[in-house]
């Protein structure tokens, strides 16, 4: 029986100090993957939370200061979100910043 790189798949790899480090590499890498994820989701989460902020702003429940304070919290999440995913910010014709 052949595994993905042709070898008898029933016959376990020696472990040389090598294939050790290469172990620990690929979940050490597998676990900052996991980690990325996991605060990315947190964040969007966050942005969800404050989706009725936005409903209220539109509505003109803030006023110009409490609305201020809540755009750049939540474009602040928003940085670190493309941060996290390596995104650059995208630009929208017709709109600044």
């Amino acid at each position: 029986m052949d595994g993905m790189d042709g070898r008898d798949i029933r016959t376990p790899k020696k472990l040389t100090p090598e294939l050790a480090a290469e172990i620990k590499a690929k979940r050490e890498k597998h676990g900052a993957d996991i980690q990325k994820h996991n605060e990315i989701a947190a964040l969007k989460k966050q942005l969800a939370n404050m989706d009725y902020m936005t409903s209220k702003h539109i509505d003109g429940e803030y006023t110009d200061g409490e609305w201020a304070a809540i755009a750049s919290k939540r474009k602040g999440i928003r940085e670190s979100i493309r941060k996290l995913e390596g995104k650059k910010k995208k630009s929208q014709p017709g709109l600044s910043g």
